[in-house]
Order: structure tokens, then C-alpha cells, then sequence
């Protein structure tokens, strides 16, 4: 679940300094299966291992399904939210609904194009023979900076990624980006060691490598050497590659560069040439994120030899559309990213994986659909009523920090003030006028699609930040915050239960979407998004006195999540996931906070009120670890063990609950625990 936007961003200020807390539930009778008792493990105490306890009935009854490497509350909701989607591009695809509106045309045109399996099998890889025609004649370098140039605009594999994005350090301007690029495979460290699964994982890359190789008309043994040579050509870039820590200091990768000093880092990459091809007039400046990685992808344009360029070139293009290809092609690529990378056993339904790539060219018009099926204008209302109760509480806290001098704590509150909140849906929907859509060819459709974005991200250069922009769609099971913009967003699709209920008492409400605002708030004050004022820019405001402070409190979390075994020597990366830990921990702490207000305010025996024998602060809990409950495949569990800056749903749980007091104060958790953390052990930063 990604909860935190990197290089994506904006503002809207909502001064919320003395709020009442609102009551927001109805009556215990509106809710009896919140909490489903089914769904408990009663043989485990709540102190001694609460993920179990709250889930263990579920665990044990739910298997996932063979089309799955995960299978959890996020994926049911999902799933739950892509049927509705369905029935949406189905309808369009039979052209029932409003056939006037062009929008409604693309939804259906694009859909039928990808469901076409007799024309996609028929065609092969002629869609993108001009394609490979055109990377089979490169003879020389400035051919390779051409095509760099050329592929960024329609989805090809280049080495480097050029976007535009906010200035990091002046939020109310675009720049152009560089960043790192160009592996096949989803880390750089998969390319190193000897540890037994990433040989196995290398062996598996270059093998799909070797099968797309001899699709393309080559026999075994110059496929198996073609491969072989791509690989060693990705294992040097990965070598200066910024790996996944490294990525979290957003001062690391902040370099900005004159056009005179891109050329003198780079001097057998023609940038005049890249940007006229790229039609994009030459920047003045740019924002590079690796300067050692460009240096690295310099050279060996000058080292390595044209034709493994060519190879190179050539079959990541493929590797780009494989699963818009004929079935050999869809076939090789599962094989290594689904199967090898993690351990799916079959393929997804088609009409879902057409929906998903529908999803990622047309996401807002399908969106603006799907929320006028599903979305109340009064679940919009009882959201901006929790985020108020929930930002008064964290203003709350924060005055009370005893570890936060006055200084930066009005800093820290005029930020709080400044957040964004952005629920359910844009307030202006893209145009995609300029987007051609046919029946005719589905990787013809999602090659415009690639163009459209482009052109559209390209067209931001020179213009105002669009504060309106949002970066999931309505219908994403997520959210996320922005550091450059300041926001937190909420789409739609989230706002269902088990994270919101409009039926649900208080208790449920404030444990699920409650700790998730509380954590894309916390966002804003985590180890990277501290680093950004109110303003969006990367500016240092606290006291030196504060940031070491913030950084002794932090290795708390820290340590006591290297120490979590997901599997046999395998521990969860306590610096790589600090930064969703923090929210976790703001999340549960500010939310806990908000709702025991909301108790006060309900009068005496509130707190005492019970539903299924739960109290109203064992419910929140409760609600809490049903979020994160889920069964993942192992090679999934290595795979995110390495990539993802999450942790695992059950340490998210017992990782989190465990350092919070009111969780002690609700289930009389003994000292003897498992998961016991004496009072000086547990953080307390907000």
C-alpha cells in the first residue's frame, strides 16, 4: 500500500486550531459484524501475539487464491472495487450506456482491443516490428542517444527516466527530472551476492531474456549469448544504481544541474540532440537524482558495443509489451515476474488484467464513472468530519511534546495547518480529447496511451503547479501523502469498509480509516517528509537540538524491527521501513488520542459500553488488525522484504500495537508477554 508520494505534490490550507471533536458512529445495533468473532483466535491471548488473536480465525479458514501472491483485507477490497469496475468496461465494451460520449467510446474501444485474443494472437510481435526495425539499425552512439530519446515517449526500456516534477526546493515550479533506470529486473541488489534465491532469480531473468531472444527469430545458442550480454550490461548499471535506502534522502538525490554541467558530466551523451529529439527545448536546468548513475551510463555507451546495446534496446521494448503480445510473449514474462519473482502459480483472469492496463491509460475517466455509481456525497462529509477530530488531535499532541523545543513546534503546527486534505475524487477531471483510442490494436492503444502521458507530462514545464492534480485514482485502494505538495489524499475506493463504515461505531471507524489518516498526517513528519516546510520545499526547520532528538526516539522503531523474522534468515529492513513505521506509530497514536476525545465527549460509562463483549477501545484495536491481516506466498515475503518500504501486515500489527499505551491499558497485556515493551522501550515522538 503506498502511503507516501515521492516526487509528486502540492497545497490547500484548512486552519482547524480549536475544533470540537464531533461525534461520528451510530448505535451498537447498526454494527454487529464489524468485528466478526469468527475471525478471532481465542486460544491466544490479545497481549501475548494480538495479530493472531485478532485474525487467527481468519487466517485459518482463508486460502489464497492460485491468481494471487497475496490475499488480505487490501486485496479483497480490491477485488471487491474491480468487479464494480468491471461491470463498468463491460458495458462500455457492448456499447451500452451513453454512446455520444467519446470517453465512454475509449473506455469500451480500449477494452475490446485488449479482450480481442483472436486479432492479439494473430499479430504476434508484428504490432512492434517498425519499432525493432528502427533500433536494428542503430550504428553508432548518437543512434543510441536518438533512441533513448524516442522510446521515453512511447514506453520503451531506457537506461535513464526523464520526467517532470516539482522543484523539491521550490514547490511552486516544475523541472525536468533524470533518475535512474533501466534494470529489468526490480532491484539493483538482485544483481549482486550469492545468496541462493537471487541466483535463482537471475538464472529465471535470463532465461525470459533467452525466450524473448529466440521469439524474435534467433536460434537457442545466440538467444542464450544475447542474454547473457544484456544482463552483464544491466549488472554495470546496477553497480551505480542508488539502492532503495540510499533513495529515502531526498538531499542525496537533489542535485541540480546547469545544462553545462549535465554536458561536462556526460560528454558522450549529445543532450541538445536527446531534448530535440525528446521535443523538448534544452532546459537550463535540471534535477538529476543519481550523478554517479549518468557517469556509469556514459561509458559504457562508449564501452560496450553497439550490438548489445541493440539487444539491450530491443528487448526491454519487448519486455515493455509482452503482456499486450501474443501468449508466448505474456507467457515468458509471467513466468519470471509473476511465478520466479513471486511465486503466483497462474495467470490473472484476462478480463482483469485488460481492466488493470484499461485502468493505467483511461484511470480518471473510468474513475469519474465509477464514482457516480459508488460514492456517497455523504461518505465525503463524514470523512472530512474524522480528518478534522483527527488534525485536532495531532495540533493537540504536538503542543504537549516534552522532547520538542517551542521553536520548532510552531513550525511543526503551522505545517499541521497546512495540510491538504483531498477525499474521493478529483474536483476537474483530465481531458483526454487528444487521446485515439480503436478497436483495431490493443498495443497501437496502449502506445497512444504511453503518448498522451507523456505529452502531458512534458506540457507542464513552464506553467503553474496544478494543485488540483491527483496521482491515484478514485477507484485505488490507497492513499497517500505529498511532501511537495502537503496533502494527504484519500481516493474513493478506500473509503469502504473494513477502513470505513458509514454504519460503524466510533470504535471501528477511528481503528481503520482513522490510524490511515493519522498516518499519511504523520507523513508529513516522518523521517523524509520532516525534511519539507509547510510550503512543500526541502528546507531544514527544526532545531539541530530537535533532529537529534527525533533521531534517538526513531532508532527505537528501528531496531525493533530488524529484529522481526518473516522468514528462516530473513528480517525485515527496520531503516528501509522507518519512514511507513513512523506513520504507523502516528497513526495508531493520534487516532487512539482522537477517539478516547470522542469517548470524553459521549459522557460517563461511554468507554465501558460494550459490543460482542469488546469495550470501545478493544474494538479499535480490533478494527486496526483486521486491516492488515493477509496470507502472502513466501517468494512474495523475500520479494518485499527487499523492495518494499512496508512491513510485513503482522508486525504492522504486533510491530505497532505493542507501543501503545492505551493498547495495554485495553487488553491488560502482562509483562510476560511476547511482544511486552517496557515503557521506556516504546517511542514517544507524537
Amino acid at each position: 500500500m503506498k502511503f507516501y508520494i515521492n516526487s509528486l505534490e502540492m497545497k490547500r490550507l484548512a486552519l482547524l486550531l480549536f475544533v470540537p471533536f464531533v461525534l461520528m458512529g451510530c448505535k451498537e445495533t447498526k454494527m454487529p459484524n464489524a468485528i466478526d468473532l469468527a475471525d478471532l483466535d481465542t486460544t491466544v491471548a490479545p497481549g501475548e501475539d494480538f495479530y493472531q488473536y485478532a485474525n487467527g480465525g481468519w487466517i485459518k479458514r482463508t486460502e489464497i487464491p492460485s491468481d494471487r501472491v497475496r490475499y488480505g483485507a487490501f486485496d479483497i477490497l480490491q477485488e471487491q472495487t474491480e468487479e464494480k469496475v468491471k461491470d463498468i468496461l463491460f458495458r462500455a465494451w457492448e456499447r451500452k450506456g451513453d454512446t455520444t460520449n467519446q470517453d465512454w467510446l475509449k473506455i469500451g474501444d480500449f477494452y475490446a482491443s485488449g479482450m480481442d485474443t483472436v486479432a492479439i494472437e494473430a499479430a504476434g510481435l508484428t504490432p512492434l516490428d517498425p519499432d525493432l526495425d528502427i533500433i536494428k539499425n542503430l550504428t553508432e552512439s548518437t543512434d543510441l542517444v536518438r533512441e533513448f530519446a524516442r522510446e521515453r515517449s512511447i514506453g520503451g526500456g531506457d537506461p535513464f527516466y526523464v520526467s517532470v516534477d516539482q522543484d523539491s526546493k521550490d514547490a511552486t515550479a516544475y523541472i525536468l527530472n533524470i533518475s535512474q533506470n533501466g534494470l529489468g529486473m526490480p532491484d539493483r541488489d538482485y544483481y549482486f551476492g550469492d545468496d541462493e534465491r537471487i541466483k535463482g532469480l537471475q538464472d529465471a531473468y535470463i532465461k525470459m531474456l533467452t525466450r524473448f531472444f529466440v521469439l524474435m527469430g534467433n536460434d537457442e545458442a545466440n538467444a542464450t549469448s544475447m542474454a547473457s550480454d544484456v544482463f552483464e550490461l544491466e549488472r554495470k548499471m546496477a553497480e551505480a544504481s542508488l539502492s532503495r535506502l540510499e533513495y529515502r534522502d531526498p538531499h542525496l538525490t537533489y542535485n541540480k544541474l546547469t545544462e553545462e554541467q549535465l554536458q561536462k558530466l556526460t560528454p558522450n551523451i549529445d543532450w541538445k540532440l536527446f531534448f530535440q529529439n525528446l521535443g523538448v527545448e534544452m532546459p537550463n536546468e535540471v534535477l538529476v537524482d543519481n550523478p554517479k548513475f549518468l557517469q556509469a551510463i556514459d561509458k559504457l555507451l562508449k564501452e560496450t558495443p553497439i550490438n548489445v546495446w541493440k539487444d539491450y534496446l530491443a528487448v526491454h521494448f519487448i519486455t515493455s509489451y509482452a503482456s499486450a503480445l501474443s501468449q508466448p510473449f505474456a507467457d515468458a514474462s509471467f513466468d519470471f515476474y509473476g511465478k520466479a519473482l513471486s511465486g503466483q502459480q497462474v495467470q490473472s483472469p484476462r478480463w482483469r488484467r485488460v481492466m488493470r492496463t484499461t485502468q493505467g491509460v483511461l484511470g480518471e475517466v473510468i474513475g469519474k464513472a465509477y464514482v457516480a455509481e459508488n460514492f456517497p456525497p455523504e461518505a465525503k462529509e463524514r470523512m472530512l468530519t474524522l480528518v478534522q477530530n483527527l488534525r485536532a488531535a495531532y495540533r493537540e499532541r504536538m503542543a504537549e511534546l516534552p522532547w520538542m523545543s517551542a521553536e520548532t513546534k510552531q513550525k511543526a503546527q503551522e505545517k499541521l495547518d497546512a495540510i491538504t486534505v483531498k477525499i474521493g475524487y478529483p474536483d476537474k477531471w483530465r481531458d483526454y480529447t487528444d487521446l485515439s483510442i480503436s478497436r483495431d490494436s490493443y498495443v497501437q492503444n496502449i502506445r497512444n496511451g504511453q503518448v498522451f502521458q507523456f505529452m502531458y507530462t512534458m506540457s507542464k514545464l513552464g506553467k503553474p503547479v496544478d494543485r488540483t492534480e491527483w496521482f491515484m485514482y478514485p477507484q485505488t485502494v490507497n492513499a497517500y501523502y505529498s511532501p511537495v505538495m502537503n496533502e494527504i489524499v484519500f481516493p474513493a475506493a478506500i473509503l469502504q469498509p473494513p477502513f470505513f463504515d458509514m454504519n460503524a461505531d466510533d470504535a471501528v471507524n477511528y481503528g481503520a480509516i482513522g490510524v490511515v489518516i493519522g498516518h499519511e498526517i504523520t507523513h508529513g513528519f516522518d523521517d523524509q517528509g520532516r525534511q519539507y516546510n509547510k510550503d512543500g520545499n526541502l528546507q531544514n526547520w527544526w532545531t539541530s537540538e530537535d533532529s537529534l532528538r527525533f533521531t534517538e526516539y526513531t532508532k527505537l522503531l528501528v531496531d525493533q524491527f530488524n529484529g522481526f523474522e518473516m522468514l528462516p534468515g530473513k528480517f525485515v529492513n527496520g531503516s528501509l521501513t522507518l519512514g511507513e513505521n513512523l506513520a504507523d506509530y502516528g497513526g495508531l497514536t493520534i487516532s487512539v488520542h482522537a477517539f478516547q476525545k470522542v469517548l470524553q465527549a459521549q459522557g460517563e460509562g461511554a468507554d465501558k459500553k460494550e459490543i460482542d463483549g469488546f469495550t470501545p477501545l478493544q474494538r479499535f484495536f480490533l478494527a486496526y488488525a483486521k486491516v492488515w491481516r493477509n496470507l502472502t506466498r513466501p517468494e512474495e515475503m523475500a520479494r518485499r522484504l527487499v523492495e518494499d518500504v512496508h512491513a510485513p501486515g503482522i508486525y504492522r500489527v504486533d510491530g505497532g500495537v505493542y507501543n501503545i499505551d492505551a493498547f495495554y491499558q485495553a487488553f491488560e497485556v502482562p509483562t510476560t508477554s511476547r511482544y511486552y515493551r517496557a515503557p521506556d522501550e516504546r517511542p514517544s515522538i507524537w
